[in-house]
């Protein structure tokens, strides 16, 4: 009974999320989706609403901005064993991933776009994968590569890491994961469409600006920053980048008003 009940509770608590993050912003979320994975371990919930509340709660908060720090980085470990224990496989290089993510952002290395760190070495763990999990692993990986290409201002990386996101479809239950996701490729994909032999990005960008067109639209206030920052990067100038860089320091999304800065 009480599984079942969780699992009813956590159903209720994504769909809650789904709609509230359209109209208050991310980081109003980040602890009491936190409290709520703690909550789900605490009365036995079943593991994937352990799991998945796990990866909301990280995502959420890389979705807000939030510093990333050793103690988010313990926090992921952590959830990773539990993945080993339970043999939930993809979560488990989910979550490695994000931990590489953040070990990239935070630790100086050579190539920061490139995933052969402690967390997740990405040519090695794809080619142990069937097609279905190397499928998910790469549309991770490469979203989280993609940003890393996109504040390391690395071409060659946003270049490989659209063409692999081409294809996946501009939808995922998770909406703090979409958001990121089509964040990164719009904005990378603006920057280097007008480039030679780049030309295709320009409909990926499109498309990524008409879904936050939609979302501010209708009121959402964390798609509002993302909108007019793709808007600057598709037509530059100093009053759009202006605009983006204003609603970023209004919405208190410190990371891409830091990036809005560094274009004009």
């Amino acid at each position: 009974k009480i599984h079942e009940d969780t699992e009813v509770c956590a159903s209720a608590r994504s769909m809650a999320y789904a709609a509230i993050t359209q109209l208050r912003s991310f980081r109003t979320f980040v602890e009491p989706i936190l409290q709520c994975h703690k909550d789900l371990k605490l009365v036995g919930a079943y593991a994937d609403a352990v799991l998945g509340s796990g990866l909301i709660y990280f995502q959420t908060f890389l979705a807000a901005g939030l510093e990333l720090d050793p103690l988010l980085e313990s926090k992921l470990l952590h959830i990773e064993e539990l993945c080993r224990n339970i043999g939930r496989l993809g979560f488990l290089t989910t979550f490695q991933v994000s931990r590489q993510f953040s070990l990239n952002l935070r630790i100086r290395t050579e190539n920061p776009t490139e995933f052969q760190g402690e967390a997740f070495r990405e040519e090695e763990a794809l080619s142990k994968m069937n097609s279905k999990a190397r499928k998910m692993a790469l549309r991770d990986s490469s979203s989280f590569r993609l940003q890393l290409a996109f504040v390391f201002w690395n071409e060659d990386t946003m270049t490989q890491m659209l063409k692999r996101l081409v294809d996946y479809p501009l939808k995922d239950p998770l909406v703090a994961r979409l958001h990121n996701r089509l964040c990164f490729t719009g904005l990378a994909a603006f920057a280097l469409g007008k480039r030679e032999g780049c030309e295709s990005f320009l409909k990926l960008g499109q498309n990524c600006l008409s879904h936050f067109g939609h979302l501010t639209k209708h009121g959402s206030v964390n798609a509002k920053p993302v909108y007019l920052f793709m808007l600057a990067m598709k037509g530059p100038s100093r009053e759009a980048f202006k605009k983006a860089i204003d609603a970023c320091a209004e919405a208190n999304m410190i990371h891409l008003e830091a990036m809005a800065n560094e274009r004009p």
